[in-house]
Order: structure tokens, then sequence, then C-alpha cells
């Protein structure tokens, strides 16, 4: 008896950590998504300022956004 209950707890504890372990991944990746999305949104607000400018040497509008 005590032998079928120690597996089914290592059975319940494997599938806790399998569980964890996806939340974590998943955390991890938004985060690293949320911080990659910023990141080119501000280098693409640059770039369409640099284009969106009227003559070489004039200043584009700081109203322009993406």
């Amino acid at each position: 008896m005590g032998y079928q209950r120690k597996k089914v707890t290592q059975s319940g504890q494997a599938a806790l950590e399998y569980v964890l372990t996806i939340v974590l991944a998943i955390i991890f990746v938004s985060i690293i998504v949320t911080t990659f999305r910023g990141t080119v949104i501000k280098l693409w607000e640059v770039i369409s300022r640099e284009v969106s400018a009227p003559c070489i040497g004039c200043q584009a509008d700081y109203n322009i956004r993406l």
C-alpha cells in the first residue's frame, strides 16, 4: 500500500512541475516580446520621422506617431 501512495505522489509532482515549467516559459516569452516590441516601435518612430521630414535638413513634426 505504501508503494502505491508514493508512486501517485511522484506522478502528481511531475505533473505539477510540468505545468509550472510551461507557465514560467509563457511568462518569460511574454516579457521578451513586450520589451522587444517597445524597442522596435521606438526605432520605427525615429526612422519614420527621418523619412517624413519635408527636406533633408529639416526637422519632422514630433506629432508623427506609428
